[in-house]
């Protein structure tokens, strides 16, 4: 059985400071100096599909990286953890990061013939992602979607999969036929991703991405939003300082300035 892990590398924007969001005449930062993490949906999904070829070996892992620039140290690193092959797609002509139907159409195109029984992303497809692009890509296959999932492991019924999914009050747990493409959120069974020890990586350090070069999609027939302005949000703080000589004067005074008014006294 062949399953594919679908991610999208992301940068840490948090390194940026104001002065940073400097936008070019394509409204793009530059942003090549950030370093890229996984998200946490991203790192869950990777860690059941880990979990889930422990309990059955006949798993096949791979794995299909967006953001070419920023992908090869994550596929290198899910390399050293026991997957067999990792791919990147090239940066595609069409702009998708806010356009969920681009990005289900590029890995619909990529799954076709491939063979998989199992897709498996995580809950948000990249930044501007709004949760749409694991069930777009459902629809486009003809396969059954869940999302919110929590776990999955092999049925004992060929062909079908066991699936626990978070609900608001419930966890749901369903048997569903393969192939099939899961949406994985929150876990408390994978909250993070495995570390491979020191001789895995360097294995893996050896080991060739293939960098996946096709049509992807169509941009005449897929309209992306446009990103019209960029904005960090200011997030700024008010130091003041509690004036006494004593411990005890500096606790009265923090009531008296700070608390009793917000305490309603």
């Amino acid at each position: 059985m062949k399953a594919l892990l679908a991610f999208k590398p992301l940068s840490d924007l948090s390194m940026l400071s104001e002065h940073d969001w400097i936008a070019n005449e394509q409204l793009r930062l530059n942003i090549d100096y950030v370093r890229s993490a996984l998200s946490c949906f991203d790192e869950t999904a990777a860690e059941l599909l880990l979990r889930a070829q422990t309990a059955d070996q006949s798993i096949r892992l791979e794995a299909l990286a967006f953001n070419d620039n920023m992908a090869e140290s994550h596929l290198k690193l899910l390399l050293a953890l026991g997957f067999e092959r990792a791919s990147r797609l090239t940066s595609p002509v069409c702009e998708c990061a806010f356009n969920p139907l681009a990005n289900a159409t590029i890995l619909a195109n990529y799954l076709r013939g491939g063979q998989h029984s199992l897709v498996v992303l995580g809950m948000q497809f990249g930044d501007a992602d709004d949760g749409q692009t694991a069930a777009m890509l459902a629809e486009m296959l003809g396969w059954p979607y869940l999302s919110q999932v929590s776990d999955f492991t092999l049925s004992p019924t060929p062909h079908t999969i066991r699936v626990s999914r978070m609900a608001e009050t419930e966890v749901q747990h369903f048997t569903i036929a393969l192939p099939a493409v899961l949406a994985v959120g929150n876990s408390t069974q994978a909250a993070a991703l495995r570390i491979p020890t020191l001789k895995q990586k360097l294995a893996a350090s050896r080991a060739s991405i293939e960098v996946v070069t096709h049509e992807l999609c169509d941009i005449e027939q897929i309209n992306s939003p446009v990103l019209k302005k960029l904005s960090p949000i200011r997030k700024q703080r008010k130091t003041q300082w509690l004036e006494g000589r004593t411990p005890q004067d500096k606790a009265l005074e923090l009531y008296d300035v700070y608390l009793r008014r917000r305490m309603n006294l």
